[in-house]
C-alpha cells in the first residue's frame, strides 16, 4: 500500500532538513527520506566556524540539531534508498516501498570527484580519502596531501592538521594561491595552522607513498581575470602516505536524467530560480545538487524558496518592508545583489565580492570605483601615487584582503611601476592609449584600444575606461 504525503523531501541535508522545517511547520504531512546519516556533508566537516549564529560547532553537532529540528514539528524520517522518482510524484524505494507526495524535493546533495589518475582507484580506503574527518585515526605519524584549492579542501587540510601525531600537511594546487578559489579567510586560516603549500603542481600517479606531480607555470589570463596553467615538462615528488582529494563534487546527473528532470549543459538540473521547480511539475532540487558545492546557507535558502512555491505564500510573515534602492545604496557597504555567478565573477576583475568598503575607508581615495562599459558591476583599482600605505583598506576589508597591494594598480609612470610588486598599468600616451603593463610580475608594451592586443578583454576595457573617462587620474 502506499503512502500519502504532501511533501516528500529525498536527502537530509542541511537544505533536506530546512525543507523539512519549513514544510512541517506550515502543516504539510512531511516525509525526510535518506539513505545515509542524516547530515549529509555536515557529518565530514571537522568544525563551522562562519554559520550564522554559530561560533564555533563541530559538523556531526551541528547536523544533530538540525536533525532535531527538522522533525520537531510533525515530519517523518525514514532510511531509505531512492530507485526512481515518476511523473505522478511516486517515490520508488530499492526495498519495495512506494510513498507519494503532492510535491517532492530532491536535496541529494553531490558526490566526490575522482583525479581518475594511476593508483588512485587501488588506493581508496588505504591511502586514498575524502574525507579527513572520517579517516583521521589513520593519519597518526603520516604525511598528508591534500589535492584542491576550494574551501573544502581548506577545511580538510586544517582537520588534517589538527589530527594528532601527523606529521606533514601539504596542500598540492595546479595554480597559485593567489588563483585559489577558496575564500581569503579560509586561505589564511590554513596558512596560520602552518598547511604547506606545494603550488604550480598537477598530480599523475599515487605510487608507494610518493604523489608524482608535473610541474606547471602560470599562463595567459582568459576574460574573467584567471590564469591559465601550461606544463613545463618538468616533475616533482611529493611524500604522501594519506592522500585526501577534495577537487570539487559531481552533482547526481544521471539521477535527475533517469527521472525525466532536464539538465543543463553542466548536468545541473534546470530549474526555475524564482521557485526551484524542474521541468518535472512538483519537483524541486535544492542545495548542492541544484547548484554544485556551496554553503549551509545557500542550502537553506534554497529550502525556503522552494517552500514558499509549493505552499503558495511566503515562510516567514511580518517582515520588515525593504528601503528603496537608494536608501540602500546611501549605506557606507554598498552592497549589490547578484544575479549569478559570471556577473559576480566579473567585479574587481579576479575578486568575486561586492562591497567597496576599500573605496569608502580610504582617507587619501586612492582606492577608485570605476564605471566600465560593457561590465554589470563597477570595478575597483588602486591609484598608487595617492596611496600612503596607511592600510585602513587592508583594516576594513571582510575578506582579508590587502586592497593597495592586491588591487590592479594604475601607476604615476614607468619608474613608479618599477618600485612596486603590485599587477597594473603607467599611462605612456592617452593619445594613442599606449600603456605598460605588468601582469603576474611581466611588463609588456600594450595598446589598450587595439583588440588583437595581447590585452584580454576586461583589462582592455578597464584601461580604455581609464584613460577616456577619468583621465583626471592620469599624471601628466
Amino acid at each position: 500500500m502506499e503512502r500519502q504525503y504532501d511533501l516528500v523531501i529525498i536527502g537530509a541535508g542541511p537544505a533536506g532538513m530546512a525543507a523539512s522545517v519549513y514544510g512541517s511547520r506550515a502543516g504539510l504531512k512531511t516525509l525526510l527520506l535518506d539513505n545515509g546519516a542524516p547530515g549529509g556533508k555536515l557529518i565530514k566537516t571537522h568544525l563551522i566556524s562562519n554559520y550564522p549564529g554559530v561560533k564555533e560547532l563541530s559538523g556531526v553537532d551541528l547536523a544533530t540539531q538540525m536533525f532535531e529540528q527538522s522533525t520537531s514539528f510533525g515530519a517523518e524520517y525514514a532510511y531509505g534508498d531512492v530507485e526512481k522518482v515518476d511523473a505522478d510524484k511516486k517515490v520508488y524505494l530499492s526495498d519495495g516501498t512506494v510513498v507519494e507526495g503532492k510535491a517532492v524535493i530532491v536535496a541529494t546533495g553531490t558526490k566526490e570527484r575522482l583525479l581518475n589518475i594511476p593508483g588512485e582507484q587501488d588506493n581508496i580506503g588505504r591511502g586514498v580519502s575524502f574525507c579527513a574527518v572520517c579517516d583521521g585515526a589513520f593519519f597518526r605519524g603520516k604525511d598528508v596531501v591534500v589535492i584542491g584549492g576550494g574551501n573544502t579542501a581548506m577545511d580538510t587540510a586544517r582537520a588534517a592538521k589538527r589530527t594528532e601525531g601527523v606529521e606533514h600537511v601539504y596542500l598540492v594546487y595546479r595554480r597559485t594561491k593567489r588563483y585559489m578559489p577558496a575564500a581569503e579567510d579560509e586561505l589564511l586560516e590554513v596558512l596560520e595552522e602552518g598547511v604547506e603549500f606545494k603550488e604550480l603542481l598537477s598530480p599523475v600517479s599515487l605510487e608507494n607513498g610518493k604523489l608524482l606531480c608535473k610541474k606547471m607555470e602560470l599562463g595567459s589570463m582568459d576574460a574573467s581575470g584567471r590564469a591559465g596553467v601550461t606544463e613545463t615538462g618538468e616533475t616533482e615528488e611529493v611524500l604522501a602516505d594519506t592522500v585526501i582529494v577534495a577537487v570539487g563534487e559531481k552533482v547526481p546527473t544521471e539521477f535527475y536524467e533517469a527521472n525525466g528532470i532536464a539538465v543543463n549543459e553542466r548536468g545541473k538540473a534546470r530549474i526555475n530560480d524564482k521557485t526551484m521547480e524542474t521541468s518535472a511539475e512538483g519537483v524541486y532540487v535544492v542545495g548542492d545538487g541544484a547548484r554544485g558545492a556551496a554553503t549551509i546557507v545557500e542550502a537553506i535558502r534554497d529550502a525556503q524558496v522552494a517552500a514558499k512555491a509549493i505552499l503558495g505564500h511566503d515562510i516567514v510573515k511580518g517582515q520588515p518592508v525593504p528601503g528603496t534602492e537608494k536608501d540602500c545604496y546611501s549605506k557606507k557597504a554598498i552592497l549589490k545583489e547578484s544575479k549569478d555567478a559570471a556577473s559576480e565573477s566579473e567585479r574587481c576583475l579576479t575578486c568575486n565580492k561586492v562591497c567597496e568598503n576599500c573605496v569608502d575607508v580610504c582617507p587619501n581615495r586612492a582606492n577608485i570605483s570605476i564605471k566600465v562599459p560593457g561590465m554589470a558591476m563597477n570595478q575597483v583599482i588602486h591609484v598608487d601615487y595617492m596611496c600612503n600605505e596607511c592600510g585602513n583598506c587592508k583594516s576594513f576589508c571582510p575578506y582579508a584582503s590587502a586592497p593597495y597591494k592586491d588591487k590592479f594598480t594604475l601607476f604615476a609612470s614607468e619608474a613608479d611601476m618599477a618600485d612596486s610588486t603590485n599587477d597594473g598599468f603607467a599611462v605612456i600616451n592617452p593619445e594613442t592609449k599606449e600603456c605598460k603593463v605588468r601582469l603576474l610580475g611581466q611588463i609588456s608594451d600594450c595598446k589598450a584600444d587595439d583588440a588583437n592586443d595581447k590585452l584580454y578583454e576586461g583589462l582592455r576595457r578597464l584601461i580604455c575606461a581609464v584613460i577616456d573617462d577619468y583621465s583626471y587620474l592620469i599624471m601628466k
